[in-house]
């Protein structure tokens, strides 16, 4: 696990021996056997997003190697995420994850920061809580939507201040900074009973509405709905749209009545619904469900 700069191409070595990563007891690795190669993203024009490095694996060895169980020979080819790479005895997974953050509630002074750090190390800033976002920037704890999804999809909170760290992590191509503690947590107010506790990550979140099934009524291009959607997909919930579908779903619901753990979400407004979904709607509240 590594910190590579975006932006600064770099080549590491793999062998046997006097390389930057080696496996000295493996005899089917040669001296130096390959080289990682990342390529540096191509700098934001016009306010664009940075797009992430590439990473390839340049094999020089004639033991050779290979990748997803296919023969590499004096060779050069473009890994891509969770790729298998064998090397003699040795079986390695390849995590090349570009940080891409999402920011909520930042200050002006986290802002100027965040400005000046992603740019520098070419971190990627998504407007909302898309998938991909592996951190979420915030100056204090507040809940927002993009707080309460990102709680829900296990996505790191963090302050302005740990890029910093993610700097110095990067000039010295040092461990990842750690995200699993408190360290970089921002301070919530009173409200919170838990404290800075309700803000790490928790896997059991991805399971915690699993046997629930909500119907939802209504647009999904409302902002309040959507982000509810999102969040119980998050959570593990079987969800069902209703006069506003999700890119490539059916609009279809379940019949009324049916099925003890579902929950029916009603429509901000009535007259937003489809003449089908009214319909359905008016069949559900006539069996007397709410």
């Amino acid at each position: 696990r590594l910190c590579m700069p975006a932006t600064t191409a770099r080549e590491f070595s793999i062998g046997r021996k006097t390389c930057d990563i080696t496996f000295p007891s493996d005899d089917k690795i040669s001296r130096t056997q390959a080289k990682l190669r990342t390529a540096a993203a191509t700098a934001p024009t016009n306010g664009r997003a940075v797009p992430p490095p590439s990473l390839t694996l340049v094999e020089t060895s004639r033991f050779g190697s290979q990748v997803n169980g296919q023969k590499v020979n004096q060779e050069e080819v473009p890994l891509q995420p969770r790729d298998a790479l064998k090397m003699g005895d040795r079986l390695m997974r390849i995590l090349w994850q570009p940080v891409t953050i999402c920011l909520s509630r930042v200050d002006e002074t986290g802002k100027a920061l965040v400005d000046r750090l992603s740019t520098k190390l070419g971190v990627r800033i998504a407007r909302e809580m898309e998938p991909g976002v592996t951190h979420l920037v915030m100056s204090k704890g507040i809940a927002t939507p993009k707080l309460v999804l990102a709680l829900a999809r296990g996505v790191p909170v963090v302050v302005p201040t740990w890029l910093q760290t993610l700097e110095a992590a990067l000039a010295t191509c040092s461990d990842v900074p750690d995200v699993s503690g408190l360290t970089f947590v921002p301070q919530l107010g009173e409200a919170w009973a838990q404290g800075q506790e309700a803000l790490r990550v928790r896997p059991e979140r991805a399971t915690l509405l699993c046997n629930l099934d909500f119907v939802f009524f209504g647009p999904v291009t409302r902002e309040g709905t959507r982000n509810t959607v999102a969040v119980a997909v998050a959570c593990g919930a079987a969800v069902s749209v209703i006069g506003g579908r999700r890119p490539g779903e059916a609009a279809s619901a379940p019949e009324a009545g049916e099925g003890e753990h579902r929950l029916y979400i009603r429509p901000h407004a009535v007259s937003e619904l489809s003449d089908d979904a009214a319909r359905e709607y008016a069949r559900v509240r006539e069996a007397g469900i709410r």
